[in-house]
């Protein structure tokens, strides 16, 4: 009776993709945070090329069954491979990763990250949000509250188009080894930086985005709660801004964001779905006068690279032995079209 909502909801995603002549797929995701249940259910939603669901599990033994449910009864199965659980035993390690691939033996297993999918989601959220200004995200003061992977991940993303960035962190040693390595990997010419904040001089309104990434209620005295209508609140750790602060934001009708992941994570489906037939499919062709491949294949000197190995349609370029391509103009191109044409149905 454990999987009798699941079992519903495979019979469900079977007989709607069925229809639509779609892709089934099953995600399978484990969470730092902690729950009272085993296990939980995600939405059922739609990509171009998918209909997908999932579950989210709290430990290895409770994936495994989930995975030997599923498998065979979808197309593909995804598992998270962030390892966020820490289990009673440190000693033992709580991988859902394999304990999914080593269940599943009738679907496709494939990985996803479900931190990167989120970092995606808040970079595009704070891009378009400052679409309409002239330098974008570039100069903006942002605040990031809560500096583990995913807010470190943000961090990074935002400060290499030129944001300012403050981090928040209550354990200041590691915060200033994560602020220091941000400050390295950045592009050397990237004149914005990302600096440490105590929260004694923090002060709300004075940053054009606020982000807060924490596990943890953020605390902050009364008198540095100020916020202007302008300013983007984003909660990305799920209750990081306790009443205080909502009841503050409440006065000038002022939403906290949360991030819907759903348009990243059904473009991160259908690209892996895409890209699946790459290696099945042949690397080159070899003719009397001239060799073709395909995109993505690293050729020798002369080489043409193809968009269809079988059927060329498209010369995307010739190859040099160098890894790129040579600079070719258009008498050149018709050259190499003909020589397809006329060897290629030899």
């Amino acid at each position: 009776m454990k999987f009798k909502i699941l079992k519903k909801q495979i019979r469900k995603l079977k007989s709607t993709a069925k229809k639509k002549g779609k892709k089934t797929c099953f995600l399978i995701s484990n969470t730092s945070k902690k729950f009272n249940k085993p296990f939980y259910l995600t939405p059922l939603r739609e990509s171009k090329k998918s209909l997908y669901f999932g579950a989210v599990v709290f430990g290895n033994k409770i994936a495994e069954e989930i995975a030997k449910e599923v498998d065979g009864k979808v197309n593909y199965v995804y598992t998270d491979v962030e390892k966020k659980i820490r289990n009673k035993n440190d000693y033992i390690l709580t991988n859902i990763d394999r304990c999914v691939r080593e269940n599943i033996h009738k679907s496709i297993v494939k990985i996803y990250k479900s931190n990167d999918i989120t970092v995606n989601s808040v970079e595009s959220l704070v891009n378009d949000y400052f679409s309409n200004d002239t330098r974008g995200v570039s100069g903006k003061k942002i605040l990031i509250i809560g500096v583990g992977n995913i807010g470190s991940k943000i961090a990074l993303r935002l400060v290499e188009t030129g944001a300012n960035i403050s981090l928040f962190r209550r354990n200041k040693l590691k915060l200033k080894t994560i602020k220091n390595a941000l400050n390295l990997i950045k592009p050397l010419l990237t004149k914005a930086s990302c600096k440490m904040v105590d929260v004694k001089n923090i002060n709300l309104i004075n940053y054009d985005v606020i982000i807060g990434c924490s596990n943890s209620e953020f605390r902050i005295s009364n008198k540095r709660i100020n916020f202007s209508k302008k300013q983007l609140i984003i909660d990305v750790g799920k209750g990081v801004f306790g009443e205080k602060i909502v009841n503050s934001l409440k006065k000038i009708n002022k939403l906290i964001l949360r991030v819907d992941i759903e348009t990243m994570l059904s473009s991160y489906i259908d690209s892996t779905i895409d890209t699946e037939s790459f290696f099945k499919n042949i690397f080159s062709k070899k003719y009397k006068n001239f060799n073709l491949i395909k995109k993505g294949i690293l050729g020798e000197k002369g080489d043409i690279v193809v968009d269809n190995i079988e059927k060329p349609k498209e010369i995307i370029g010739v190859c040099n032995n160098d890894g790129t391509l040579m600079n070719i103009n258009n008498k050149k191109i018709n050259y190499y079209k003909s020589l397809i044409i006329k060897y290629g149905k030899k």
